[in-house]
């Protein structure tokens, strides 16, 4: 079986069935994580919530809960290359969050 020769096209114009919005929504990425009592906590982004980083609870055999409202995305400027923008202590959460950079305390929000 013999091929023809290749077509060259100038750089990024070949045709593609990948998109860049198909790239970039495919899927989420997890984050930082943490645990108390029989609670898994991750920080997880959501390209399908304009990239929204949530915090979700993967309760030991239960099914995940969002732990902060859709519009709360669990970030900060402070620590965009490392580190964290949450922290778990016994029943309070303490987030930063991204739209004004405050850092707020959720009592209660973990239950034993």
């Amino acid at each position: 079986m013999t091929r023809g020769k290749p077509q060259v096209l100038p750089y990024g114009s070949w045709p593609s069935s990948i998109s860049a919005s198909a790239v970039t929504t495919a899927g989420s990425k997890p984050g930082p994580m943490g645990e108390y009592q029989n609670h898994r906590i991750a920080s997880v982004s959501k390209p399908s919530e304009a990239g929204r980083v949530a915090l979700i609870d993967h309760i030991a055999g239960g099914e995940p809960i969002d732990l902060l409202p859709s519009a709360f995305s669990v970030r900060t400027r402070v620590h965009e290359y490392g580190g964290t923008a949450w922290w778990l202590g016994q029943s309070t959460l303490y987030a930063c969050h991204w739209g004004d950079q405050r850092l707020y305390a959720v009592s209660g929000s973990i239950e034993a």
